[in-house]
């Protein structure tokens, strides 16, 4: 039997389509790969939907930006900070964003690595940027007031184990802010009235925060 001869155009057409169809899949596979989030900001997509669950409040995913350089607010170098423009990403310190990559992908929080977690937790935390209106006390003191409390709880949900944590991170904010809180409720700003006043504190607008605490501030602020 004579061999059937080869139509090249027609078989040029589908080497086209098939080559066109490899180029297509690993476009995609690609683009979902590199579309796949890093372990750091995972833990911090985590982080926000634990913190919404804990305090009952719809999670505010933040995306992680690493600063080539300490960001700069009001002539202060910042660990980290989110930019009222752009609430739902937080830029941080390139040691602090390191330090919490290292401890997303290990699975452990190094001693170097506490303060890093503590700032990261901390931006998450907070819910008052899209305002641009702030108040060292009443947005500051109150968000790491909060993030300390929710800490231990936080390091064991993630890493199991949590060292004692010792911040000196607004402490003069947050100290009014737990006196505040023991104030409120007759009691020590350990009890679980007090942190329960501290998380009504957080959830409540800027002028309801204005109504819960005294017109003065007894010279701290």
């Amino acid at each position: 039997m004579k061999p059937r001869p080869i139509d090249w155009p027609k078989a040029l057409v589908w080497v086209a389509i098939i080559l066109g169809c490899f180029a297509f899949w690993t476009f995609v596979f690609s683009t979902a790969a590199n579309a796949a989030p890093t372990p750091g900001q995972e833990l911090a997509d985590d982080t926000a939907e634990w913190i919404g669950q804990t305090m009952k409040v719809p999670p505010l995913y933040r995306e992680l930006l690493r600063a080539n350089e300490a960001p700069v607010l009001d002539g202060r170098e910042m660990a980290g900070i989110v930019w009222c423009e752009t609430p739902r990403a937080t830029t941080l310190h390139p040691m602090i964003f390191d330090g919490w990559t290292r401890s997303a992908e290990t699975g452990f929080i190094a001693d170097d690595d506490y303060g890093a977690a503590m700032v990261v937790l901390h931006e998450l935390v907070h819910r008052e940027p899209e305002t641009c209106v702030f108040d060292r006390f009443l947005a500051e003191g109150i968000t790491q007031a909060i993030t300390l409390d929710l800490f231990p709880a936080w390091c064991r949900k993630f890493f199991g184990v949590c060292n004692r944590l010792v911040s000196s991170t607004y402490h003069e904010e947050v100290t009014y802010i737990r006196h505040q809180s023991a104030r409120a409720v007759g009691a020590g700003w350990k009890t679980r009235a007090a942190r329960i006043w501290r998380r009504a504190f957080y959830l409540a607008e800027r002028d309801a925060r204005r109504a819960m605490i005294p017109p003065t501030r007894g010279g701290s602020a």
